[in-house]
């Protein structure tokens, strides 16, 4: 156990090291990356995300793959700002993987996230507007996540990553990792993951890719979960903390509210105060489950987010 949390820690390090020396050398780019598809993790303010067993899981924390007993399916659609629309699908299941003579049984999954700004007016050097043109960003995730004590549950996903302007188009590669302890306090479990690691992008220029570092806890008492997140940008110096919970009410029905906040960042942050808002329901009926999730963005407007999840 004490060999994963370094092995997990010193990942962490080198993400910063390596991030951190091209900070002022280099642009970040496909932010697509950092948008949360779940609808209800979204509208816990991103907070409660250290469950395990569940497919929505996938694309925070690969580690909350581990120890789901049959296969599940989510699909999640987020209408973003400025018009855009974001996809998302997810499947995960039980898997045995057999290295060495040794049987591993974890969970494996795939995912697929598509990212659509739609037809862009073009103008020619003299302001006349030309034919429009498309952009959309793309990433195909394979992910594992295992077991390693009765306590520790670790996994990774790996991305291929394709943005698209036009004609013009970058192909590039990250890895997610994540680990996940529940501790001896019931209810109370804490984890760590380190999302979008990878070598940088290129369309024109070279572009980093929007490495995050998170960490947080979730306690669950009774019907009541409540969580804290906090995660670390390096390239942009950007620290957001999260809080919310949600409210489970006869097994079925879920209430949920959360509030994210920039503490450190480069711009100032919004005066409007409802930025960063979320909240949303949810309905669970034998193997279904629907989600949805309202989130405020200041002066950027709101998001709305669907998921629907089936076991199988």
């Amino acid at each position: 156990m004490k060999r994963a949390i370094r092995t997990i820690i010193v990942a962490c390090m080198l993400s910063l090291l390596l991030q951190g020396e091209c900070r002022s050398a280099c642009a970040q780019g496909a932010s697509f990356l950092n948008i949360n598809a779940d609808a209800r993790t979204s509208a816990c303010g991103m907070a409660s995300i250290y469950g395990t067993g569940s497919v929505n899981l996938l694309n925070l924390n690969p580690a909350g793959i581990a120890g789901i007993c049959e296969r599940e399916l989510t699909l999640s659609h987020c209408s973003w700002i400025s018009e855009m629309n974001y996809e998302f699908m997810g499947m995960a299941g039980p898997v045995e993987l057999s290295i060495g003579g040794k049987t591993f049984s974890g969970a494996g999954g795939v995912t697929l996230t598509y990212l659509s700004a739609g037809s862009i007016r073009g103008r020619d050097n003299y302001g006349n507007l030309e034919a429009g043109y498309s952009a959309y960003d793309l990433a195909l995730g394979l992910a594992y996540g295992q077991e390693l004590t009765g306590r520790l549950r670790a996994g990774m996903n790996f991305k291929m990553i394709l943005e698209s302007i036009d004609a013009e188009n970058a192909r590039g590669f990250a890895i997610d990792l994540g680990g996940i302890y529940e501790t001896s306090v019931d209810g109370l479990n804490v984890g760590l993951s380190v999302r979008n690691f990878g070598p940088k992008m290129k369309f024109v220029e070279e572009y980093s890719l929007p490495l995050s570092i998170a960490a947080g806890a979730t306690y669950r008492t009774g019907d009541f979960i409540l969580g804290t997140n906090l995660v670390y940008q390096p390239l942009q110096g950007l620290l957001d903390a999260s809080f919310g919970g949600e409210f489970l009410y006869m097994k079925t029905f879920n209430l949920r509210l959360g509030y994210e906040t920039e503490m450190l960042a480069d711009m100032p942050l919004s005066n409007n105060p409802l930025s960063g808002l979320t909240c949303g329901a949810g309905l669970t009926l034998d193997k279904y489950g629907l989600d949805y999730a309202f989130g405020s963005m200041g002066e950027l407007g709101f998001t709305h987010r669907v998921s629907f999840t089936s076991r199988f």
